[in-house]
């Protein structure tokens, strides 16, 4: 950073940027994902993550966190107080090619959270008792903190870039997966010799699709009110 800029920002040597949904969007429960390419290097703290609305903290649910001295290394985290203290459920997941583009989502719903990455569930954690309320989204790059300090083979300026992020509600996330893992079966053959169960995923297909059609109406109706 300029010397002549740092005065200004309280003599830290570096800036960083954060994105975030709080006055403008938030959901109790649903799906969301981030796709994102992350930068690599010690001192980088790339994040996708969710907050209460109400400005409670905990809890906060880590969709992925990235500590940029082990950019193979995805965290997946929930933090709580329902006991009265701070703790969290965390574990990394291990890309074996962390470079180019990945996704990243967690299902959050009344009773657990599931994580993904790149379509794949790779955690999944009981909700806790105190994260059943409105939370927005935030994707942000850190830089030191949990990450450690920055050191010589840090490239600058560092970009966290994001294709997009996305959310669907719990009524929608539902029978889409529902869809996705009946037509899966499906289409891999595994109930070819048996007539019966490939009638009872077809209608579980249809009912599926009339559900999620009855939801989106439901949705639209609501936006135009």
């Amino acid at each position: 950073m300029p010397s002549s800029a740092k005065a200004s920002l309280w003599n830290y040597d570096y800036t960083s940027g954060l994105i975030t949904t709080k006055t403008s969007f938030s959901q109790t429960y649903g799906y969301f994902e981030m796709k994102a390419e992350l930068p690599g290097g010690p001192g980088l703290w790339p994040a996708f993550w969710l907050l209460p609305l109400d400005g409670s903290w905990p809890p906060e649910l880590d969709v992925m966190e990235m500590l940029g001295s082990d950019p193979n290394a995805i965290w997946t985290s929930v933090h709580t107080k329902e006991t009265g203290v701070h703790t969290k459920s965390s574990v990394p997941q291990y890309l074996p090619n962390a470079g180019g583009m990945h996704t990243y989502g967690a299902y959050w719903t009344a009773t657990e959270i599931v994580w993904y990455v790149d379509g794949v569930e790779v955690f999944r954690a009981p909700t806790p008792a105190d994260m059943h309320k409105p939370m927005y989204m935030l994707a942000n790059l850190a830089v030191g903190g949990w990450a450690g300090a920055p050191n010589s083979s840090t490239m600058f300026p560092a970009q966290m870039k994001i294709d997009y992020i996305s959310h669907l509600s719990h009524e929608l996330r539902t029978p889409l997966t529902a869809i996705r893992e009946a037509s899966g079966m499906l289409e891999e053959g595994l109930f070819r010799d048996k007539p019966e169960k490939q009638r009872e995923l077809h209608t579980l297909i249809r009912e599926d699709c009339e559900r999620l059609i009855r939801s989106v109406t439901r949705l639209l109706d609501f936006s135009m009110m």
